[in-house]
């Protein structure tokens, strides 16, 4: 009896497909998985995992996630100088080859700032449809008193916004 693959495409938006391969093994000698990523290379599952919440957060994801997933901050910089992963902000990398435009700008800029961030003043009304100006710089707000200084962005700090 030989080995029977079962496969299943995640895609979406930000990450390229990802395909899981999973293979029995003959007599029950348990569960195989290889992890695919779309160059054809075998990826383990804590790198899965990062993938699977990057595509999920167009392309982006920060170290604090990655370690999350198993994956250490001195391997994710060291993808980012292999062209695995890019660079965006202190502490926020990208999937190289994820769609780089506005949408993953900001929430780029969001995850970059000191956490609870949000989108904010004119990007956060041309993202609810409030208005048709499309804005010339993005702007966040975080925490009165605990914001980051990022020249790629505006950061706005708010009283009103508790942090975590």
């Amino acid at each position: 009896m030989g080995s029977s693959p079962i496969a299943s495409s995640i895609s979406g938006s930000g990450v390229r497909s990802v395909q899981i391969r999973t293979f029995w093994t003959p007599k029950g000698a348990g569960l195989q998985s290889h992890w695919e990523l779309w160059h054809g290379v075998d990826v383990s599952r804590r790198d899965f995992l990062l993938y699977r919440i990057a595509r999920d957060q167009r392309g982006v994801f920060t170290l604090a996630q990655a370690e999350r997933c198993g994956v250490p901050a001195s391997t994710v910089r060291g993808r980012a100088g292999r062209g695995m992963y890019e660079f965006i902000h202190p502490g926020v990398y990208g999937v190289a080859g994820s769609e780089d435009n506005w949408p993953r700008q900001i929430v780029a800029a969001v995850m970059s700032a000191t956490e609870p961030a949000a989108a904010s003043h004119l990007t956060a009304a041309y993202l609810w449809g409030m208005t048709d100006r499309s804005p010339q710089q993005i702007e966040v707000v975080s925490p009165r008193h605990q914001r980051v200084k990022r020249p790629a962005f505006v950061v706005h700090e708010s009283k009103d916004i508790r942090s975590s």
